[in-house]
């Protein structure tokens, strides 16, 4: 299925499968649900790793 997996991040801009994308003015704010969300899906089970993705455009 690459072609789904390309298309699936051609409209979300998620690189990945599952994942959480939120937006907003203030990027300290960001950055801390960024941290919780992290903490929370880390020790999860399950194939996936979980990592924040920034993004410089605020």
């Amino acid at each position: 299925m690459p072609i789904k997996t390309r298309i699936d991040m051609l409209s979300t801009g998620i690189k990945t499968p599952v994942g959480i994308k939120f937006l907003g003015p203030d990027l300290e704010i960001l950055a801390g649900l960024g941290e919780q969300i992290e903490s929370l899906l880390r020790d999860k089970k399950g194939p996936c790793p979980c990592f924040p993705n920034g993004s410089p455009e605020g």
